[in-house]
C-alpha cells in the first residue's frame, strides 16, 4: 500500500489530521472517505477550503447504485444470499446431487472467485488473483469430468441440455448483475469482471448440480461447467466493444 494511503487510513482510525490534498488526488482514499464517513471529513475545516471542496466534489460527484452504498458485509451477504438461495430453491425442486463431488466443487468455484470479485476498493490486489480467477472459471467443467457419473449422455439428456444451460445462465446472470451493482469503482478492471463471471458461473453450476437429474459427462462439462466461461467471454467482449 502507498505510504500516503496508509497515513490516510491511520488518520481515519485515530482521528488524526487528514492529508486532504492526497485524498483529492487518490480515488481509493476518496472512496474510502465516502464509504467510512459518509462523505464528511473527521476534523473541523473551512467550508471555503478548495481542497475540501475538491474532495467532496469527487466523492459525491457520482451516484452509485443503492446496493453499492451499503457496508461491505451487507453487499457480500446479498451476493452470497443469491448464490445460496438459488441453490436451495433448485435443490428443493430438483433431484439432488448426482456425484460425491456435487455441490462442493461448484461452491468452491464461487468461493475462489469471490475474494477477487468482491474486493473492496481500498484493499490491495491479491498476489494470486489471476490463478484464483482461472481456477474458479475452469473448476465447474473439471468437476464434470470426475467419476462416478451415470454414463454416456442419453438422447433425453441431450434434449434437455440447452434447458439446463439456460437455467444456469439465468442464475449466473443474476449473480453477475448483483456483483456489478454492488461495486463502488468508477471503472472495473477486467480481472474483477472475470472474477465476477467465475462467481456467477459457480452459482449457476451449483444450482444445476442439485437440480439436474442427468449425469452424463458431456452434459455436465458442457451444459453445466461452461456457464462461467461463457459469461467471461461476454464481459470481455463487452469491454472491448466499449473501448472500440
Amino acid at each position: 500500500m502507498d505510504p500516503e494511503c496508509a497515513a490516510v487510513r491511520t488518520a481515519l482510525a485515530t482521528g488524526g489530521a487528514l492529508d486532504r490534498r492526497h485524498i483529492a488526488e487518490c480515488e481509493a482514499c476518496s472512496a474510502l472517505l465516502d464509504v467510512e464517513l459518509g462523505g464528511s471529513i473527521a476534523e473541523p475545516v473551512a467550508e471555503d477550503d478548495p481542497v475540501v471542496q475538491a474532495v467532496l466534489a469527487k466523492v459525491k460527484g457520482d451516484s452509485p447504485p443503492p446496493l453499492a452504498r451499503l457496508p461491505s458485509w451487507v453487499r457480500h451477504a446479498v451476493v452470497w444470499g443469491a448464490v445460496g438461495g438459488s441453490a436451495a430453491i433448485a435443490w428443493a425442486f430438483g433431484a439432488g446431487p448426482r456425484t460425491p463431488w456435487d455441490p462442493l466443487g461448484e461452491a468452491l468455484a464461487a468461493a475462489l472467485g469471490a475474494p477477487v470479485a468482491l474486493r473492496p476498493v481500498h484493499r490491495p490486489r491479491l498476489r494470486a488473483e489471476v490463478v484464483l480467477v482461472g481456477l474458479a472459471l475452469l473448476l465447474p467443467a473439471l468437476v464434470g469430468l470426475l467419476p462416478p457419473v451415470v454414463g454416456p449422455i442419453a438422447p433425453a439428456e441431450a434434449a434437455a441440455g440447452w434447458g439446463c444451460f439456460a437455467r444456469g445462465l439465468l442464475v449466473g446472470g443474476l449473480v453477475l448483475g448483483l456483483v456489478a451493482v454492488s461495486d463502488r469503482r468508477k471503472t472495473r478492471p477486467l480481472t474483477l469482471w472475470l472474477a465476477a463471471a467465475a462467481v456467477a458461473g459457480g452459482a449457476g453450476a451449483l444450482a444445476l448440480a442439485v437440480w439436474c437429474p442427468a449425469g452424463g459427462t458431456v452434459h455436465r462439462v458442457v451444459d453445466h461447467g461452461a456457464i462461467g466461461l461463457v459469461l467471461a467471454a461476454i464481459v470481455t467482449a463487452a469491454r472491448w466493444a466499449r473501448r472500440a
